[in-house]
This record gives C-alpha cells, structure tokens and sequence, in this order.
C-alpha cells in the first residue's frame, strides 16, 4: 500500500510526545496492528504509550494524510487547466486546514452555469478587470458601457452591460481566499445566532369551533381509556376546573338533591351491601355565570360541599331465624317469625 509520507516531527510536537515513540507508533499501525494490541504487548517499541496517546497519534495522522492526498489532487486539476503558477502551488503545499486548501482552489473547481460564466461569455469580463484594477480606460464609465452594448449577446442597453459586470466583481471578491479565510473569522468570533419565538394571533381561533380545547389526558376508570374535553360553550366561558365553576356544579347539585329528596322515599338498599357514606359527583355540569370575578377561598368551597345532603340509609330487613337443631320445622313455617315470647336461638 502506497502511504503518502507525513512530518512526523509536527505531529509529535502537537501532541507533546517523544518523535521515536511516535514514529514507532505510526509504523505499527501502518502494519495492521489494532490500537488494543499495541497498547499491551508492544509497550516497549512505543515507550510505554497508553490507549489514549495511540489514539491521538492514529487520529492526527490520518488527517494530515488525508489533506496531503487532496493537496495532490487539488495540483493535479489545477495543472491540467493550465492555471497552476509556482506561488498557487507554494500556497497549496503549504495549507495547514482543509478549509484554507478548499478557498485555494474555489476559483478553479469547474463550476455550473451562472450569472457570472454567462456575463464572461459575454466578453464582459475585461471591463470588470479594468474597474477592479482602477484602469485609466474605465475612467469613463458611461462610454465604456456604451461600447459593449450588443443586442445579439442580450446587452440590449447599458444597464445590462453593468448589471454583467457586477456579477463578474462579486464572483473574483467571493472566491478570494484571503478575504473567505478573514470573513470565518471575523463570524467565528463575533456571530450570533438568535431565535424568536412566533406568537400566535389572539384573534385567531382554534381548529374545531369557538370554545374547543384540544384532547387532554384523563383517567376514566381501570382501564385507562382517555376521553377529550371540551369548554361549555353554552355557559359563561369559564373553564372547567376553575373554584367559579365549581361553586356552580356545587350550587346545581344541591338545588336537584333537594327537590328530588324533598318527598321521595330512600332508595332500597341491599342487606349485604355497604351503606354508602360519601355522595360522588358524576361529570360536571354546565357551569352557571359567577357574579363575582375573584376566585372563591378553599373554605367557601367548603362549606358548599357540607351543605349536599347523603342519601338517608334504610334499615336492613331482617334476616330469617333459622328453627332449633332437635326440633322439627313444620311445613310452610321455615320462613315466618317466631311466636312472641319464644326464646331464639343462639
């Protein structure tokens, strides 16, 4: 395998080592050997470098490999067009990143059809010499312009003519290296980048209607199902949540339980079933206009909740006294109650 040959003694300097341990190094791992490997059983030829030093010294090698192979072909594509000069070729050599061997050769990577190429097509490109080189013979602008005025090369006018001329300017200022290599600095140290948060119009309304709320989480029951939840657009458009909208759930709620409890006989309650002590409210109800804006104190509600009345318990029905073990039970008197002054049993 052809490897391109590096100065060793830069990147054992960079790396604050000894050249030996580096060159060493470097032909061990050209020969194959895995970092691993090198670290453990060839410790004497590299003296004594740990995992993280080989690693440097594979890293740093590699690039400048890398960059001395695309120096090659940077000369090699440059030559052939017949534009290489011994101080763009000393310049080539001597680039240290690969930012600065790419601005080099900017000028001469063969380019599409632009606004440029098409004004030097044009035999525009002379003038734009002339005006960057402050010539005596662009002194009069306006008769220049004239002179190159050519219908057939769609120049129909003097303004399209320096229109030309200044794609052709700002072509030869972005592919000059020095002034690229200066502008990355200048943004490197002093560029910002900013972000603004885009505020949505007030008036704007959501998706879905007036008063629609996008779907949120609720627990339901075991199952975990979700269910969406919308505002009450019939009421006074408070949200759902809110003490104002519960004190209005609250006020309902007690307005139907006394009107239904007000002559209505408890409801039947099961032997076996336990007597319910706590009075859960099911969805809440369309919530009611509240006079007042500010939000009602933790007692207010309270107090409210207190005012809801339990549903009375009725009585468990008596249960069946069961006949004496050593007595007979007659028929048709299993189930009746025992004559008064009986004893029962235990």
């Amino acid at each position: 395998m052809n490897l391109i040959r590096i100065d060793l003694g830069h990147v054992a300097r960079d790396l604050d080592l000894p050249t030996p341990s580096v060159e060493r190094t470097v032909e061990l791992l050209d020969e194959g050997n895995t970092v691993p490997f090198i670290t453990r059983y060839r410790r004497d030829h590299t003296g004594g470098l740990d995992e993280e030093q080989i690693r440097s010294i594979q890293f740093v090698v590699t690039k400048l490999r890398q960059l001395a192979e695309r120096k090659q072909t940077i000369l090699k594509s440059i030559e052939s067009q017949g534009k290489l000069t011994p101080e763009l070729a000393n310049q080539i050599q001597n680039a240290t990143t690969p930012k600065r061997l790419e601005d080099l050769y900017f000028p001469f990577k063969p380019k599409k059809q632009t606004l440029a190429t098409k004004a030097r097509e044009q035999g525009l490109e002379p003038l734009a010499v002339e005006i960057l080189d402050a010539h005596p013979a662009a002194a009069d602008l306006e008769a220049r312009l004239t002179a190159l005025i050519d219908p057939e090369k769609e120049l129909a006018n003097s303004t399209d003519v320096l229109q030309g001329v200044g794609y052709l300017i700002a072509e030869r200022f972005g592919e000059n290296a020095e002034l690229r290599g200066r502008l990355r600095r200048i943004f490197h140290r002093s560029g910002r980048l900013v972000c603004t948060k885009v505020e949505t119009p007030v008036s704007q309304e959501p998706e879905g209607g007036v008063g629609f709320q996008p779907a949120q989480k609720q627990e339901t029951g075991d199952r975990g199902q979700e269910t969406p939840t919308r505002s009450d657009s019939e009421g006074s458009g408070e949200a759902q949540g809110s003490p104002q909208a519960e004190i209005s759930d609250l006020k309902s709620e007690i307005s139907d339980l006394k009107s239904e409890t007000a002559g209505a006989e408890p409801p039947a309650v099961a032997a076996n079933d336990p007597t319910p002590t706590d009075f859960v409210l099911s969805e809440p109800l369309p919530s009611e206009p509240v006079p007042s804006e500010s939000a009602p104190s933790e007692s207010q509600i309270s107090n409210l909740k207190s005012e809801i009345p339990s549903p009375s318990p009725e009585p468990p029905a008596p249960s069946p006294e069961s006949p004496p073990a050593d007595s007979p039970v007659p028929a048709g008197r299993l189930f009746d109650k025992p004559p008064e002054g009986a004893k029962s049993p235990d």
